[in-house]
């Protein structure tokens, strides 16, 4: 954190929320991600859950409470022990057969390659990140930050203050990192920053004479039978480590059941057990607003040690069971940066304690819990045969009366499909929406959705959702998309569409409200604006405790980016038809 960065972050936050304009970034990004497509995992053993010593009513009653809690927005569940699967639980309309972005959770995996390197000799606890990187270090780093250590980074206590909304106004990452501002010594104080993760990552980069990727490939994924991953990197080349990764839900469970074998795998010590039981355990405590858990080596750790979880913003979560070896894990579009909703005490008040091997079979309480996951991802369907057909026939004729309709917008906007937290995320950001119109093509109705110099075609599902792959600012990402007609007080024509990035937490809903001569479009996107008002808070709070800096965020007026944040995340929009 710098003078320089400080007020290019607040420039770039401005820009962010003007939704009047597309946003200029501080430095542009190339697309990075591949297209994946689908992955079935089946070199996974599956059992049913009495066979894993789990009552089915207990799994029935947890997902239960998962879809009935208003504060979650749960996508996926996996539960298993013991290396076998006995729940594979989907919820609204999304699917467990993508890589998913993991956001902080990949910082657990980055901390299991610290400790492979670490047993190789290439690293240790005590390694001073100022002789990993000479040529970034002037004389006042060389002073500064003379004591900070891999663990120093691993425990969230370096005391620097460089973040991850600064690293978009700066192409150097670890330079930027090294000459940023402090606010504590090394060691004194635990301060969330996924910039310590990325730190680790490029020093296991220099000191091992490869890429982070190729790294747990050969020492971690492949003798786990993991082939598929990707890892993104900042802009100098190195992988961003505390967030980027993409990987399969099943490929996570993998790594789950090797840590609580204690690093073990068919005989063969992958991990060493001396480093996961010092990373899996207590190393400092955490703040209030942080939840529950403590912090290890980027792992956190539950209550009374009990538990262990790989954490990621959203609801990417791999939590671990020490005591029972039961892992659940689950994606989801909360709104929350830490273990800050009901997910957590109700997994923990499920799971923890003691559990037999096995229980007697139970195949009633089995197909019971089987009936429950499939009506967990149903699209919504009438109750009865004959509502159906009814409503099928509506939905082919109210579709055939939007064939041809075309609306424009007649300003200049930031509007943009690809949601804004990614948009942000990956610093790339909309042209703006210059119009809409609906197509149908071999009896499916499509939206194209056009923004400057690009423009969407999307198959709209009415029974259940229509996946297409769309281009993204160059980036390919598998959405599914699914809609339903119906009426406003004012019996005018409303349609309702969701479209899912199932690669992502993210969910976007488009209503279309219909008149005469033009249509109104309302947007929003979960997760949202909570999740960007936690955001602008924390950014916010650092900059108080440092005098020098305090002056520059009286330049950013605080009720008016509430009131720009609303229009951001829920915009309304009128569009006159051509």
């Amino acid at each position: 954190m710098t003078i320089s960065n400080v007020n290019k972050s607040i420039v770039l936050i401005t820009r962010l929320l003007d939704d009047k304009k597309p946003v200029k970034p501080i430095y542009t990004s190339s697309p990075q991600k591949p297209n994946f497509g689908f992955s079935e995992k089946k070199d996974i053993k599956r059992n049913t859950p009495e066979d894993c010593g789990i009552e089915s009513d207990r799994i029935a009653d947890f997902l239960t409470k998962l879809k009935g809690s208003r504060d979650l927005n749960m996508h996926s569940v996996l539960i298993g022990r013991n290396g076998a699967l006995c729940c594979e639980a989907v919820f609204n309309n999304h699917n467990l057969s993508t890589l998913k972005t993991t956001f902080s959770q990949c910082k657990s995996i980055l901390s299991l390659a610290v400790g492979i390197a670490i047993e190789k000799g290439l690293l240790t606890l005590d390694t001073k990140i100022i002789d990993i990187f000479p040529d970034d270090c002037n004389a006042i780093v060389r002073i500064k930050l003379k004591d900070l250590t891999v663990e120093h980074l691993l425990t969230m206590t370096s005391g620097v203050l460089f973040n991850e909304i600064e690293c978009m106004t700066e192409t150097n990452w670890v330079r930027g990192f090294l000459r940023s501002i402090t606010d504590n010594p090394p060691g004194k104080k635990f301060n969330y920053n996924s910039l310590n993760s990325y730190m680790l990552s490029a020093a296991l980069c220099k000191v091992s004479g490869t890429s982070l990727s190729n790294f747990v490939n050969e020492n971690l994924f492949a003798p786990l039978g993991i082939t598929q991953f990707y890892w993104e990197k900042c802009p100098c080349g190195f992988e961003k480590g505390g967030w980027g990764l993409y990987i399969s839900p099943y490929d996570m469970f993998k790594i789950a059941t090797l840590v609580l074998n204690d690093g073990v795998l068919n005989g063969k010590q992958i991990i060493p057990a001396d480093y996961l039981r010092l990373a899996c355990s207590k190393q400092i405590s955490t703040p209030a607003d942080c939840g529950d858990f403590d912090y290890g080596f980027h792992i956190w750790v539950g209550p009374n040690e009990e538990a262990f979880l790989f954490n990621g913003m959203f609801g990417q979560n791999v939590l671990c069971f020490k005591k029972s070896k039961i892992i659940v894990i689950s994606n989801a579009g909360n709104n929350e940066m830490f273990q800050q909703n009901t997910y957590y005490k109700t997994a923990l008040n499920a799971f923890s304690g003691s559990f037999p091997k096995k229980l007697p079979a139970n195949p009633l309480a089995n197909a019971r819990l089987n009936r429950l996951m499939r009506h967990l991802n149903e699209p919504f369907k009438p109750d009865c045969f004959i509502k159906r057909i009814y409503k099928n026939h509506q939905n082919k004729k109210q579709s055939l009366a939007l064939n041809g309709l075309s609306f424009q917008m007649n300003r200049e906007n930031s509007l943009g499909l690809f949601p804004v937290i990614l948009q942000a995320v990956q610093n790339n950001y909309s042209s703006g929406l210059k119009g809409i119109s609906f197509k149908v093509l071999n009896k499916t109705l499509n939206l194209v959705y056009e923004e400057a110099g690009c423009s969407y075609t999307i198959p709209v599902g009415f029974k259940e959702p229509l996946i297409s792959n769309q281009l993204f600012f160059g980036e390919p990402y598998l959405i599914n998309c699914i809609g339903r007609f119906s009426t406003n007080e004012d019996l005018k024509q409303i349609l309702v569409i969701d479209i899912n990035l199932l690669e992502t937490p993210c969910t976007k809903r488009l209503k279309f409200q219909f008149d005469d001569d033009f249509c109104v479009l309302f947007q929003s996107e979960n997760p949202g604006k909570p999740l960007l008002d936690l955001t602008l808070n924390s950014f916010k709070s650092n900059i108080p405790q440092i005098p020098i800096l305090a002056p520059l965020f009286d330049k950013f007026d605080e009720d008016l980016a509430g009131y720009k944040v609303e229009r951001l995340f829920s915009p309304k929009v009128v569009l006159k038809k051509k």
